[in-house]
């Protein structure tokens, strides 16, 4: 957003004064609604609108509400010898400000080496989707395996045909498991119904 702070600094106003972060800005719906030439409840409407869809946080006060843009310092590029902070801050928002900028390229790389490792694994449509889908799982786990983890895993698959190696990814999909395990043969056998009559010596 325009109101965004470029840099951390210390802001004045509502008679006090604040450090403001990068990609924050202090304001209240007033301020917004005579900026904007809105009324306070189409303001009010707006910024839940954008609260609610992740697009910025705002954590209110008695005196103003502090606003910030969600990922700013990931899609605003700035020379890290620009950003200026209080003392105790400026090192934890320089890394904060690294680290947005280049977790989305270093996750993307990683992604696409591992469904390479899939797709190199197998041509298989319906297996590779089940490996997909059980890289996604971990993911969402917040468990994203490595290269060479996922390369063990179909390591472990290769030893089974493909309908059981499916199985086996299936079932550790749906008990959340960041591994694959051989299936359980089960010994049960079908009881067969009795057939023709049965005698009275037959009970004895």
């Amino acid at each position: 957003m325009f109101r965004c702070n470029h840099v951390c600094k210390k802001v004045m106003g509502y008679g006090d004064t604040k450090w403001v972060l990068r990609g924050q800005f202090i304001s209240s719906n007033y301020k917004l609604a005579e900026a904007w030439g809105w009324s306070e409840s189409s303001v009010r409407k707006f910024m839940r609108l954008l609260t609610d869809n992740d697009m910025i946080s705002r954590k209110p006060s008695v005196k103003w509400t502090l606003y910030e843009c969600t990922n700013y310092c990931a899609y605003q590029s700035v020379d890290a010898s620009e950003i200026q902070a209080k003392p105790n801050v400026q090192k934890t928002h320089k890394k904060r400000t690294a680290n947005a900028q280049r977790a989305p390229n270093n996750n993307d790389n990683n992604y696409k080496e591992l469904k390479e490792v899939i797709s190199t694994y197998s041509n298989d449509p319906k297996l590779n989707e089940s490996l997909t889908n059980f890289l996604d799982m971990r993911i969402k786990k917040k468990k994203e395996p490595t290269v060479n983890a996922m390369e063990l895993v179909c390591k472990t698959l290769k030893s089974f045909d493909i309908e059981t190696q499916i199985a086996m990814l299936n079932k550790s999909i749906v008990n959340g498991w960041t591994d694959v395990y051989a299936l359980k043969e089960t010994n049960q056998q079908t009881p067969t119904k009795p057939t023709g009559k049965i005698s009275f010596m037959d009970l004895v």
